[in-house]
């Protein structure tokens, strides 16, 4: 840690400050290590790309819905999350199934 500090001058103690942080953190880091850190939450195993899609495009017909308030936008909305519940559905089954068989 003495030599990271070293016998360096500077202009003001924000620099002093900020070269000491710097130092701390360093030794710290080599001492303890970085954690990786992961996600806590698993990835649905019913999930792909083609689900993915269907949800933004679910949020962009909200968003329309919000905004307009409209009967039309309503039953769009309402379409959407019936296609992508059934979606949801069958690829759950598929999952299950090719578990079973396995």
């Amino acid at each position: 840690m003495d030599e990271k500090l070293g016998e360096d001058t500077f202009e003001s103690t924000e620099e002093c400050y900020q070269h000491l942080v710097k130092c701390i953190h360093q030794g710290a880091k080599e001492a303890l290590g970085e954690k990786i850190l992961r996600s806590k939450s698993k990835p649905f195993y019913y999930w792909n790309e083609e689900i993915g899609q269907l949800v933004k495009e679910k949020r962009e017909k909200y968003l329309n819905y919000m905004s307009s308030k409209g009967p039309k936008a309503r039953i769009e909305l309402r379409r959407m999350q019936g296609k992508i519940r059934k979606m949801i559905t069958e690829e759950k089954n598929k999952s299950w199934e090719k578990h079973v068989l396995q």
